[in-house]
């Protein structure tokens, strides 16, 4: 069963409240300080998030009320570090009574590895959709995430982007 980054164990957890928790200045300095902490960082760290994240990053303010500065910064870096955007990143995690929450990860992406074993099969089915005009194409790949360093990432999951 493929873990992934979220799901791995020995990565950097930063916690969230019962039900989850919006993001805060706190949450990014905490994912950071998990890397910095067990002498994993690198020149080429960023954070990973999806679309959901991004927007709620760019409208909650960093500091007091009124501030002009945002948790994520109009040049589309969080705290100094560029971001990727991806609706591979869930959105649809629960914890305790919060639904639709949403993952953080941050990190040194060059300690992960995706590998693929086999051959991409391809299936074209020309016949059960024939009456509506259609061909069905079913495409299967198998691969697996490696965290070679868990200690390089830190992730959070449980962040209300609503």
């Amino acid at each position: 069963q493929p873990l992934g980054l979220l799901n791995n164990a020995d990565v950097n957890q930063v916690a969230t409240a019962a039900n989850g928790s919006a993001p805060t200045w706190e949450t990014i300095v905490d994912l950071e300080t998990g890397v910095f902490v067990a002498n994993a960082s690198s020149a080429k760290m960023n954070y990973v998030l999806n679309p959901k994240t991004r927007g709620k990053l760019k409208k909650t303010p960093h500091g007091t009320t009124g501030s002009l500065n945002y948790l994520m910064g109009t040049d589309g870096n969080v705290n100094g570090y560029a971001t990727a955007t991806s609706n591979h990143v869930p959105s649809t995690l629960t914890k305790g009574a919060g639904v639709g929450l949403s993952a953080i990860a941050f990190g040194d992406f060059s300690q992960l590895m995706v590998n693929q074993w086999g051959f991409m099969d391809i299936s074209v089915d020309e016949y059960s959709r024939k009456n509506d005009g259609l061909v069905v194409v079913t495409v299967n790949i198998f691969a697996d995430v490696l965290v070679k360093q868990p200690k390089a990432f830190s992730v959070v999951k449980g962040i209300i982007t609503a």
